[in-house]
């Protein structure tokens, strides 16, 4: 077609992202693949942050309970590294659940006794079906 730029192959876009930027790893950013609504089978809850003044100019951040989705959940990867002479593991996972608007990065999902930081969520492809939720799970 005349009048069209070049094409940027999806490498070269990720290449100008910066090397300390470690989460999500590069090889499993957003790609999604149609996930039909019956494999959508774990029943996670959305955690709403409400903070309160602790009166020293900090806050105490507790969440509520908020609606019930249905999703699937996909293990992405698991590190271990070592914190203060301890071993600490980190999982993150890729959930994807029905599209709702308003989903940050300061709530966070539960699913029976798990429960998972969001890091991103986003719609794939703008078409206001899927949400994907980048998550990291919590350990106690």
């Amino acid at each position: 077609m005349a009048g069209t730029g070049p094409r940027i192959k999806s490498e070269e876009v990720m290449t100008c992202r910066p090397e300390s930027f470690a989460f999500p790893p590069k090889d499993i950013a957003m790609k999604t693949k149609p996930i039909p609504i019956g494999a959508r089978a774990r029943r996670f809850v959305l955690e709403m942050p409400l903070e309160r003044p602790d009166g020293f100019g900090g806050v105490i951040r507790t969440y509520t309970a908020g609606p019930q989705l249905w999703g699937a959940i996909e293990m992405l990867s698991g590190t271990e590294r070592v914190r203060a002479d301890r071993p600490e593991q980190s999982l993150t996972h890729r959930i994807t659940l029905r599209y709702r608007d308003g989903v940050t990065g300061a709530m966070r999902l539960t699913a029976g006794l798990r429960r998972f930081a969001i890091r991103a969520a986003s719609d794939p492809d703008g078409s206001k079906r899927d949400l994907v939720c980048l998550v990291e799970e919590m350990r106690a």
